[in-house]
């Protein structure tokens, strides 16, 4: 039938589209999130190379010293980006939840936000550690040693906290019922 196949070429060009506007979507909240922090880099760049221009006539910044504020800005910048990102992506699909579901429960959206974040502070931490001369090899040892030591003591608390996650992100039950 001709009219099947035309429903069906319409249902497949709306599907496009909205493929489309998903990848514009995610690529503007992408974009969103970078221009501040290249911004701030470019200044914090622009900075030190005056420094770095003017130190050969007034000493203020030894070498090193010049590679580790930009050494620190870098990951500063990268931080900022991903946590905007990771906040970008969060309102983004706590729209996308409301909207399909209808549903005011989007703990889960925030819960695996906030674990993300708290990933990256660490992770920010431990690059921006060694810059200052701190040997982080001893940190993550008593790091993976203690999380064994308390995962073993825990074994009970850990299954009751892990068995509660299933139970979250299965959503047996929702808000309000």
């Amino acid at each position: 039938n001709s009219n099947d196949v035309f429903i069906k070429d319409k249902d497949k060009d709306k599907d496009e589209i909205k493929n489309k506007n998903k990848h514009k979507i995610k690529n503007l909240i992408a974009i969103k999130a970078f221009e501040k922090p290249v911004f701030a880099l470019t200044w914090v760049i622009l900075v030190t190379l005056l420094f770095k221009f003017i130190n050969p006539f007034i000493p203020i910044l030894s070498d090193s010293l010049f590679y580790n504020i930009l050494r620190c800005a870098l990951i500063a910048c990268l931080f900022w980006f991903s946590m905007s990102l990771v906040s970008g992506f969060r309102d983004h699909y706590v729209i996308e939840v409301k909207k399909r579901t209808g549903s005011k429960d989007i703990s889960a959206v925030h819960a695996v936000s906030k674990l993300t974040q708290i990933l990256l502070i660490l992770i920010a931490i431990l690059f921006v550690l060694p810059i200052f001369n701190v040997n982080i090899a001893g940190l993550l040892t008593v790091g993976g040693v203690s999380t064994i030591v308390v995962g073993f003591a825990a074994k009970d608390m850990l299954t009751n906290f892990l068995g509660g996650l299933m139970i979250f992100f299965d959503r047996p039950f929702t808000v309000g019922d």
